[in-house]
């Protein structure tokens, strides 16, 4: 596929999600990913895998498990946090990539502080200057 700018992806996109059926359409969003979209290309169809990720829920899964041992760590609890939104309950694998990741069951009465923690720890002196 053709290098498109934000306004040609977009509307690209668009015209697929009504030509094709909801499966297909997701198919196509996992194969562009795959194909090492540009920055801009990527954060687009992320949106879309995450909007459409009822399709196949363990695929969708399966793409943000690559970003689980991304070097940055804000990129890999960002991974964490969309595996947590597709998290259906034990035995989904996002669910147990989650529990893995986490070191913790992702309990969805404990989820919010767990990632909060995390994300606080990324900046320790933050607390120090709110204080």
């Amino acid at each position: 596929m053709q290098k498109m700018n934000k306004e040609e992806l977009n509307q690209y996109l668009e015209t697929q999600s009504t030509n094709l059926s909801e499966e297909e359409f997701f198919a196509l969003i996992i194969r562009l990913l795959e194909d090492n979209p540009s920055k801009e290309a990527q954060e687009i169809l992320e949106s879309y895998l995450m909007a459409y990720s009822f399709v196949d829920e363990d695929n969708a899964a399966r793409y943000w498990e690559k970003s689980l041992s991304a070097p940055d760590p804000l990129q890999r609890l960002d991974a964490a946090l969309k595996l947590s939104m597709l998290a259906g309950g034990p035995g989904s694998h996002a669910y147990n990539l989650l529990y893995q990741f986490l070191g913790e069951e992702p309990k969805p009465d404990r989820i919010r502080s767990i990632f909060r923690d995390r994300y606080l720890k990324l900046w320790p002196n933050r607390n120090n200057e709110e204080g």
